[in-house]
């Protein structure tokens, strides 16, 4: 037991009655307790963890009880919680609380396994993806491969409960789980679920064994039988955190808990899922892992310094170096040998050397092969998303692992400036513009900064650039910085749509607006959410549009009811109130539509034109002898992200 000075003589803490002496008064922790670690008193029959430390906290009772359990633990230099208590969905536990709570822990080097609650055969009062009893429901500190839509890592492991013979039991919690409601913070809305259009977070964890002896604190032979649910799967969890520490005390939480997932018996559905997690935890292979190696695709860069311009994308006729990074597990060992073969199955590519010889990578450290790179050349092709894979080998233990990576090779010639600061209305461009088979280059301003002046990014690169400001408020639409790229852009015989709600009320005074733009301003539009389209216009004739409704982003709050100065034609105007709401302009050098509401908050429905049809027809009048109906393959794009740890030491409850 934990000795915590003469302040601490019964060995942790009882904060439910804010005193010293811990007692349980119920047997479950005492249950729990002697699952998790034992002192071989009993024989071969003892805990997971026969020399843990424990460290007894008893609490209960309210969220923030637990909460200040935990923050003992993690002063008083706890390595491991192992805790068989959750919230349930139908009592609106403090979701957001606990990812807090979870995120300290971590950041503290501690790693947690929790119970997931004993709901998983009642899913109508406790229904996906909130059948996860939380904290079960927290990201764990390691994401697993099968974990592709990857958001941020907290401590926690939830622990699932099968039967003796690895069956899962029908009670054990069904994920996924669900980070997506919009009263949490942003940054805790990483997993979305999204009624099962996204995949949200693979839960449990993983799994281990229910109903089984262990300690009493009322029966006078110390033991009791059949203790169950995912309450008793839980600390043998616990106690496995605790061996692989024992084994390796410089891991940290991500090592460990990438140890005991990556080394858990496979059960059900191959790789990761929602019943099994990762699989039935086997403590004796996570321990024996630092006998192998693992290697992990890291990043890439591309190069095109050999035959190219050097910008970093690979375009027609230039040959590029491939640069990979690699890293070599920390929670297996020391790789050797590393070595990986290139392939595609592009015909457009044409591998110059395929082979590329990394050599000797300590565990925990990265790698490239910047001394024997890759080299591809782009022969022929229009612009297109290609994909390389990469056979990854090393030893000991001859591992290999298939990876890949999705990239744009050739220059689009459409590019989508993102200036919504921050918003999610991008996603209706690039739907709308991957239906009308369009490749395009993308920038954030928001992320990515000012738009650059050249490169493969900059304005002057692309024949047309879509810029749309969404919410964006007056004082922030565009900056003088944006208005004189987009000036020179025009100047230089460029095609723009661009579309904002505010631009109008912001910059109406400016030559730029009323030079370039052509456009005058005459009042904000509140309300007036229908349009009409000009007749006989080649973008207006014969649409209607409707700015609100669940197909649109539902954000036309504030649009602009313009007029276009001479030269300049109405395509669209508001039905009820008058005034346009979107010109076209043809200078002879340069073309641009510009509307005054947000282009993304049309709704297609009934007799109202959708957005694919809108986008079809400015960029056929855009870019007339090119039209929009080519068929172009867009490729899913593949992202690598690394998740940095702290460090770990013990056990508390």
């Amino acid at each position: 037991m934990w000795d915590g000075s003469p302040a601490y003589p019964n060995h942790g803490w009882d904060f439910l009655g804010a005193d010293n002496d811990p007692m349980d008064q119920d047997g479950h922790g005492t249950a729990c307790a002697g699952i998790v670690a034992g002192d071989g008193t009993s024989g071969l029959q003892t805990g997971v963890a026969p020399d843990a430390t424990v460290m007894a906290l008893r609490a209960g009772g309210s969220e923030s009880v637990m909460w200040a359990a935990s923050d003992f633990a993690i002063v008083n230099g706890c390595d491991a919680i192992s805790s068989s208590m959750s919230w349930k969905y139908p009592s609106s536990p403090d979701y957001v609380g606990w990812r807090d709570q979870a995120v300290a822990e971590l950041a503290a080097g501690v790693t947690r396994a929790n119970s997931i609650g004993n709901q998983g055969n009642q899913p109508g009062s406790y229904p996906i993806p909130y059948n996860i009893a939380t904290p079960g429901n927290c990201p764990p500190a390691w994401l697993h491969p099968d974990q592709i839509l990857a958001g941020d890592v907290s401590s926690t492991m939830g622990c699932g409960a099968v039967d003796q013979s690895d069956v899962i039991l029908d009670y054990s919690g069904r994920g996924p789980a669900a980070w997506e409601r919009g009263d949490f913070p942003p940054y805790y809305q990483d997993y979305p679920y999204n009624n099962g259009v996204d995949m949200g977070l693979l839960k449990p964890d993983v799994c281990a064994p229910t109903d089984v002896r262990t300690l009493s604190y009322v029966n006078p032979t110390g033991y009791i039988t059949g203790f169950g649910g995912t309450s008793a799967a839980t600390p043998h969890l616990g106690g496995a955190m605790c061996l692989v520490l024992s084994a390796d005390t410089t891991l940290t939480p991500e090592a460990v808990q990438q140890k005991i997932q990556m080394n858990a018996v496979e059960l059900g559905a191959p790789g990761k899922d929602n019943v099994y997690g990762a699989g039935r935890i086997d403590v004796f292979a996570a321990i024996t892992s630092n006998l192998y190696s693992m290697v992990t695709l890291q990043d890439y860069t591309i190069a095109d310094t050999i035959v190219g311009d050097g910008d970093g994308r690979l375009e027609t006729g230039e040959t590029a170096e491939v640069i990979i990074s690699v890293r070599a597990s920390n929670a297996w060992a020391d790789a050797d040998s590393v070595q990986a073969i290139l392939s595609t199955t592009d015909s457009t590519l044409a591998i110059v050397d395929s082979t590329s010889y990394i050599g000797y990578i300590s565990k925990g450290s990265t790698a490239d092969n910047t001394l024997d790179p890759f080299s591809i050349t782009f022969s022929t092709g229009e612009p297109h998303y290609t994909q390389l894979s990469f056979h990854i080998t090393s030893v000991p233990q001859n591992f290999s692992e298939d990876d890949s990576v999705s990239f744009l090779i050739g220059q689009p010639d459409i590019i989508l400036i993102d200036d919504d600061a921050g918003q999610p209305y991008e996603n209706y461009y690039k739907q709308t513009l991957n239906n009308l088979g369009r490749v395009y280059d993308e920038w954030e301003v928001e992320t990515q900064g000012t738009v650059p002046v050249s490169g493969p990014y900059s304005l002057g690169d692309h024949e047309v650039v879509i810029w749309f400001t969404g919410n964006d408020t007056m004082s922030a639409v565009l900056t003088d910085e944006d208005t004189t790229r987009i000036a020179n852009f025009l100047d230089n015989g460029g095609k723009l749509f661009i579309t904002s709600q505010n631009l109008g009320q912001a910059l109406s005074s400016t030559p730029f607006y009323q030079e370039r733009l052509h456009a005058d301003f005459l009042t904000e539009n509140v309300d007036n959410n229908l349009c009409t389209g000009v007749t006989g216009d080649d973008i207006g004739d014969g649409l209607r549009l409707v700015l609100q409704g669940s197909g649109g982003a539902g954000n036309a709050d504030s649009e602009d009811r313009i007029s276009p100065n001479p030269g300049a034609d109405s395509c669209f105007y508001y039905t009820t109130y008058g005034g346009a709401s979107g010109i076209k302009y043809d200078s002879g050098v340069y073309k641009l539509v510009y509307f005054g509401f947000p282009f993304e908050a049309i709704h297609g429905v009934s007799v109202y034109a959708d957005q694919d049809t809108v986008m079809a027809r400015i960029l056929k009048w855009l870019w007339t002898q090119t039209g929009v109906n080519e068929s172009v393959i867009v490729p899913e794009r593949l992202e690598f992200g690394l998740k940095r740890l702290g460090v770990c030491r013990g056990i508390g409850f």
